[in-house]
């Protein structure tokens, strides 16, 4: 990648992972400015914000951060974590819980779950992924809408138990 990169084929080049130790271990194990961008998951969500324990260190080093999976690959959703999550009974339990207090307050978990991703200036741009365009377009208008302050504080109580409770990934 490097050498395309040098070639101009490639204008950037970027690596992923869950686990933020993986990418500072690479990131300080190879030249300065060989890495562009970062992009990790599950890490600046409502359920989990360890991300920000990093942007000193990635801004320190010039590299865009981009933020992926702000439902926590479906835990965050009405529809729940599909069967074959790896997130743990208890945090599965938690964020169904914040799920339902979200819904009775008639605001949908994800509409808070998509704002609270993007708020944070310091991440470059923030990732989801959906099989339905009319969900790119809502999430596209919940984003344009003021974050509840005052309902992300009650949603992350209820989460606190579970705060930063994460997997791995294989």
């Amino acid at each position: 990648l490097i050498e395309l990169r040098d070639k101009g084929v490639v204008k950037h080049v970027g690596i992923t992972d869950l686990q933020l130790e993986n990418l500072r271990w690479v990131i300080d194990r190879v030249p300065p400015g060989t890495i562009d961008t970062v992009l990790n998951f599950c890490h600046f969500c409502l359920n989990d914000d360890a991300l920000v324990d990093y942007l000193d260190y990635f801004e320190e080093k010039g590299i865009g951060v981009i933020n992926a999976s702000p439902f926590s690959m479906g835990l965050l959703t009405q529809r729940g974590a599909p069967d074959w999550h790896p997130a743990s009974t208890p945090l599965k339990e938690l964020c169904k819980k914040a799920m339902q207090y979200c819904l009775g307050k008639k605001y949908p978990i994800e509409k808070l779950a998509i704002q609270y991703a993007i708020s944070n200036p310091r991440i470059t741009t923030t990732l989801f992924s959906t099989a339905r365009p009319s969900a790119v377009l809502k999430n596209i208008e919940w984003a344009n809408e003021p974050l509840d302050e005052e309902l992300l504080g009650e949603v992350k109580k209820i989460l606190q138990p579970m705060h930063r409770d994460t997997w791995s990934n294989s």
